[in-house]
């Protein structure tokens, strides 16, 4: 069962949720997904989930809607906010009025062009090897990837892959 809750929350609230959820039993195993846009503490919380076992972080710089711009273009132009990259990502209608407080994404629209969306954060990720920059960056690609080997293969398979082959 997957459970989507927190949108909206700091990456620190998130990870203490998460590991309350792992102690509680509510969980198995926690995906977050962090926005550099604006957190305070980004940096730690990031270093933090790093080293805690069954949570793992997704980052997207600036923001997570990021990703969804990369269903339509491969972009590394850099952002620095979420404002900013809102005009590019309106230029493509089905985000045409997208708002960041909007619940809902469209779906369809984003499931036609996911694999151009996949093959382009890696994209992403090769150019800030290559570049040492960060902006604009995102690995949601690999929440996919977890997402579907624990489907496939079940959650102990996702804990017994070696992370490193995820974000290469």
């Amino acid at each position: 069962t997957v459970t989507v809750e927190g949108m909206g929350c700091q990456p620190e609230s998130l990870h203490k949720r998460a590991k309350s959820a792992l102690r509680s039993g509510d969980a198995e195993l926690v995906f977050l997904v962090f926005d550099r846009d604006r957190a305070p503490k980004f940096e730690e919380t990031v270093r933090k989930v790093a080293a805690a076992e069954r949570i793992f972080a997704f980052v997207s710089i600036p923001c997570f809607e990021y990703f969804f711009l990369l269903h339509f273009v491969p972009t590394t132009a850099p952002f620095n906010s979420f404002d900013e990259l809102s005009g590019t990502l309106r230029t493509h209608h089905p985000f045409a009025h997208y708002s960041k407080k909007q619940h809902g994404v469209p779906i369809v629209a984003l499931s036609l062009l996911e694999e151009q969306a996949l093959v382009n954060a890696r994209l992403t990720r090769n150019h800030r090897r290559q570049t040492g920059t960060d902006n604009p960056y995102t690995d949601v690609d690999i929440l996919f990837r977890f997402v579907e080997l624990a489907k496939r293969e079940g959650v102990e398979r996702v804990l017994d892959e070696p992370t490193d082959d995820f974000f290469s």
